[in-house]
């Protein structure tokens, strides 16, 4: 029998690769309906932003985040980790953001 994971995420940014600037889209598929969260965190594990949190039914997803904190400020350029976590997996990919407005 083959093992089929909760989800599948695959970060596709717009028009260009990881790094990206100014938002990325991140696709996934969720094999059951589940509470999911997504959250984006600083490499000081800070959670910078809450993309998603709720409940999701099964199939494909997207959702995109375009570089703002939880205050509504874009954050700097620099590494950043999403997570995407439902009732029974955990999947964190790294992500760069290259910010014209607010370089290294």
């Amino acid at each position: 029998q083959l093992y089929r994971p909760k989800i599948v995420p695959v970060i596709i940014p717009l028009g260009i690769s990881n790094p990206f600037n100014p938002k990325t889209t991140l696709k996934y598929h969720l094999y059951e309906t589940s509470q999911v969260s997504i959250t984006i965190f600083g490499v000081f594990g800070t959670v910078e932003y809450s993309l998603f949190h709720g409940s999701q039914s099964t199939g494909p997803k997207e959702i995109q985040w375009d570089g703002i904190n939880n205050q509504g400020v874009s954050v700097p350029s620099g590494i950043y980790f999403l997570k995407i976590q439902t009732e029974s997996s955990t999947v964190t990919n790294k992500i760069k953001l290259l910010n014209k407005d607010k370089p290294f």
